[in-house]
């Protein structure tokens, strides 16, 4: 019998995700990241940490009943350290301990009875460790693996933590106010993005194929220094260009593209575990400016956004008939940040890139990555839906818009301002 201490209520966020999955077992959303650790690590030090994370974060104790509005926090124990981490010995070569360690990240999480949290760790005779670190959407965004990493380090070192705020509470207090964005986003009609979703309506999940292409390094730096001149972020000028290239290559003036926000609007949730993140929409009419006009427009829908209060994004294009608005997901952040890396104070750790896989859910996955010297733009795209040929033109035309919105002297009024944080 459940106790009602025990049993918190789904945000709509979960029932939303639960309702995709149509079930409670499910591979699709686990989040996995991989490490190369070479240096000395100290088991029982990352036991107790991992110990200390999961007794402070109920997400972490989470399971989820078929059938129901609530899931239910299990109490820590000791024991609960063994049901998420698994240490092994016992493999010779790093190229085996990668194989061994991808087939159990890639194993389904059964949500119903098991923790969504898994850690696998081999230390292997040829040297270097391997680590592989795998949560489930349902509990864990990317900002909560980063929150993750950070609080492990932390432990590591010996440091005191502040007391942790549940996922509950948490999410409760980023999902109070209003949504400060003009509505009117919704009322253009997107007769390409609709039919661009239309394609792949009829199933979940399709075919996927990926295109990884190295931009001209001196956009890296110039993309940079131009958002600082202009007062806007990064991504007001990425994203910017990219809905000039989809307009171009759907051939309507109407574009709107979702973006990927960590929806953490109070400071509650900025320190949590848990299931916050949301979608950004940004667009409308491409027609009526110049790229200076969609920065502008762009950098204020995106401030609108990003300073509301969490918002579970299917309920507002529900209310404008808008479901069908989100077959174009893109991202424009620096490389660190879209890949935290965790810390052991006696190693030196190392990311291992994954295989993107063989299915995509959206017609487009677009990803704008830039480091100091370097930037890349990487593509999932469902190939039942746009053509390789088409990818490519839209690689090449995204990567002249930015060069030449960077390499140009541009003017900007003072309201663009708004998208800078």
């Amino acid at each position: 019998m459940i106790e009602a201490r025990d049993a918190r209520p789904l945000t709509i966020q979960q029932l939303a995700m639960l309702d995709f999955m149509e079930g409670r077992v499910d591979s699709y959303y686990v989040m996995t990241d991989v490490f190369l650790i070479r240096g000395h690590i100290d088991i029982e030090m990352l036991r107790g940490a991992l110990g200390a994370v999961l007794e402070r974060h109920e997400a972490l104790r989470s399971v989820f009943p078929s059938d129901e509005d609530y899931f239910v926090v299990r109490a820590f124990t000791p024991a609960m350290i063994d049901e998420v981490f698994e240490w092994r010995d016992d493999i010779v070569t790093v190229e085996e301990a990668l194989s061994v360690g991808a087939a159990d990240a890639d194993e389904p999480m059964d949500l119903e009875t098991s923790l969504p949290l898994r850690i696998w760790l081999c230390t292997t005779a040829e040297g270097p460790a391997v680590l592989y670190v795998s949560g489930h959407h349902l509990v864990m965004d990317g900002w909560s693996f980063k929150n993750l990493y950070s609080e492990i380090a932390s432990l590591l070192h010996g440091e005191q933590l502040r007391p942790a705020v549940g996922y509950s509470e948490a999410a409760a207090s980023a999902n109070s106010g209003e949504l400060k964005l003009d509505s009117s986003l919704f009322r253009h009609e997107y007769r390409e993005v609709r039919a661009l979703h239309a394609r792949v309506a009829h199933r979940a999940l399709g075919p996927a194929a990926h295109l990884s292409v190295m931009l001209e390094p001196t956009l890296a730096r110039l993309l940079r220094e131009v958002a600082g001149q202009l007062k806007v972020t990064p991504y007001a000028i990425g994203a910017s260009c990219m809905i000039r290239a989809l307009g171009q290559l759907l051939g309507d003036e109407e574009v709107i593209i979702g973006s990927a926000s960590t929806g953490r609007t109070s400071s509650k949730a900025i320190k949590a575990i848990g299931y916050f993140s949301t979608t950004i929409f940004v667009g409308g009419s491409i027609a009526a400016g110049s790229t200076r006009d969609v920065i502008a427009q762009v950098a204020a829908q995106a401030f609108a956004w990003q300073s509301s209060p969490r918002q579970q994004w299917e309920q507002l294009l529900a209310a404008h008939d808008a479901m069908d608005l989100y077959p174009v997901k893109f991202s424009c952040e620096r490389s660190a940040m879209a890949s935290p890396d965790i810390v052991i104070p006696t190693a030196r750790v190392e990311r291992v890139a994954r295989d993107r896989g063989d299915r995509a859910r959206r017609p487009l996955d677009i990803s704008v990555l830039y480091a100091e010297d370097e930037i890349r733009l990487d593509v999932t795209f469902r190939t039942d839906a746009v053509t390789a040929l088409e990818v490519k033109e839209l690689a090449r035309t995204f990567e002249r818009h930015l060069h030449d919105v960077l390499t140009t002297s541009i003017t900007v009024p003072q309201e663009i301002s708004l998208g800078a944080e």
